[in-house]
């Protein structure tokens, strides 16, 4: 005989600190490692070349990462002149600071 338990309240909720084993790599792990460094890197704002070489690859690389975060609306950007600056936009910065290393 099996009996079905509804979940209390908060059931998806973990216990406190058990969601981040090891601080920071739950954003790697959720969006890939370079694409959370390409969103770390956004904070500050910056243009494409910028982004290529903070991260390491190279500018047509760079401008795939910031597309893809554009889409999914954690950074906005603008062109200026021949250039394109990225920015984090409220979302971005909540899911960056959300999952922020701890030092």
């Amino acid at each position: 005989m099996v009996y079905p338990v509804a979940p209390g309240i908060g059931w998806w909720t973990a216990p406190s600190g058990a969601l981040d084993k090891e601080p920071g790599d739950a954003l790697a792990r959720l969006l890939g490692a370079t694409r959370a460094a390409t969103l770390r890197v956004i904070e500050d704002g910056c243009n494409t070349a910028e982004l290529a070489r903070r991260i390491g690859v190279s500018p047509p690389t760079a401008s795939e990462h910031a597309a893809v975060l554009r889409e999914a609306r954690l950074i906005a950007s603008v062109r200026r002149r021949n250039r394109r600056l990225h920015t984090l936009t409220p979302l971005g910065t909540g899911l960056l600071h959300r999952h922020a290393r701890r030092s």
